[in-house]
C-alpha cells in the first residue's frame, strides 16, 4: 500500500471523531510517531510503500482516537513553551492557556538573581520547567502523585538534567524552605462542569482536574491560606484556575493578606490566572 492511500483512509477514519478538529494534521503526527515518516518526506515522498504491518499501526491509532484517547497520550510527547513534554495516562496534558501562567511568571522574576520558584501540583513539570528553561533559578517541582511525578522526573531529566528537586507531597505537607514565587495549576473543575467537558479529557486523571466543594476551590483555598508561610518577602503566588473562579479567587487572596492582586487574560481573552504579591 502507498503512504497516500493509507493516509486518505485513515484521515477518513479520523473525520468521524468530533475530537479532531484537524484530520491531516493528526495523519501527519501518527504516521510521524508510529512509522518514523517524517512530516517532509510524508509530503515529498507521498508514493512510498508501508507494509500491512505499517497499516495497521496507522490503524490502531486511529481506533485510539476514535475511542477518545487523547493524541498525547498515543504519542506520548505534548509541545508546551517550546519544549517537547513526555506525558502518560497518569498526567494532566500540558495545555496552551497555561504558558500564560509561564509567561507571568517569567515577567516577574527577570530581575531577580536566580530565584526560587516552586511548581505546586507540578504533574509533568511543564510550568516549572519552561521557567527554568528561560531563567537561571533554584527549583521545586511538587505533587501528590507518586505515578505523576515518575513523569516529572522523565521530563526533568530530558529537559533541564535533572537540575532540580522534586518532592512527593500533599501541597505544602513536606514543603521545608521559602519561595520568591510558587507557580500551581491545581485541580479546580467543579463536578458540574467535569460532567460536560468531552470525553477526550475524561480519559485524562479525574484527579488533576476536579476539586471538591460547589465552587471547585477547596485546594486553592488551603494553597492561598497555606501559601504564606512558605514565600520569602515581596514573593509572588501565581494560581491558574477557571474564568468563572477568577474573580473569587482574587478575594481568597486579598483575604490572605496579598497585595497587588491581578487577573491575567489567556491568549482566548479569558481571565486565567491569578495572581498576588505577599509581604512578611
Amino acid at each position: 500500500m502507498r503512504l497516500n492511500d493509507a493516509k486518505k483512509e485513515i484521515i477518513a477514519i479520523l473525520s468521524n471523531n468530533s475530537d479532531v478538529e484537524n484530520a491531516p494534521r493528526e495523519f501527519s503526527i501518527i504516521a510521524e510517531f508510529s512509522l518514523g515518516i517524517s512530516k517532509l518526506d510524508q509530503i515529498i515522498k507521498p508514493d512510498i510503500e508501508i507494509s500491512s504491518s505499517d497499516y495497521q499501526k496507522l490503524l490502531e491509532c486511529a481506533n485510539q482516537r476514535l475511542n477518545h484517547t487523547p493524541l498525547s497520550y498515543i504519542t506520548q510527547k505534548r509541545e508546551f513553551f517550546g519544549l517537547d513534554f513526555y506525558v502518560s495516562e497518569n498526567t494532566l496534558i500540558p495545555r496552551p492557556d497555561t504558558e500564560t501562567l509561564v509567561e507571568e511568571a517569567l515577567n516577574e522574576l527577570k530581575n531577580i538573581p536566580c530565584p526560587d520558584v516552586l511548581d505546586l501540583c507540578t504533574g509533568t513539570g511543564a510550568i516549572g520547567i519552561a521557567i527554568k528553561s528561560n531563567i537561571s533559578c533554584t527549583l521545586t517541582l511538587s505533587d501528590i502523585s507518586e505515578e505523576a511525578l515518575k513523569i516529572t522526573k522523565k521530563n526533568a531529566h530530558s529537559l533541564i538534567n535533572d537540575d532540580c528537586t522534586i518532592i512527593c507531597s500533599d501541597l505544602f505537607a513536606k514543603i521545608s524552605k521559602k519561595f520568591d514565587i510558587i507557580v500551581t495549576n491545581p485541580p479546580y473543575l467543579t463536578q458540574e462542569w467535569y460532567s460536560i467537558v468531552t470525553d477526550e479529557v475524561k480519559k485524562e486523571p479525574k484527579s488533576a482536574l476536579v476539586s471538591d466543594n460547589n465552587d471547585g476551590l477547596d485546594i486553592i483555598r488551603k494553597i492561598i491560606i497555606q501559601s504564606p508561610n512558605y514565600l520569602k518577602n515581596g514573593g509572588f503566588l501565581m494560581i491558574e484556575c477557571d474564568y468563572r473562579q477568577t474573580a473569587l479567587c482574587a478575594k481568597l487572596l486579598s483575604k490572605a493578606g496579598f497585595k497587588e492582586i491581578k487577573i491575567v487574560k489567556d491568549l482566548a481573552n479569558k481571565e486565567r490566572v491569578v495572581r498576588g504579591t505577599y509581604y512578611a
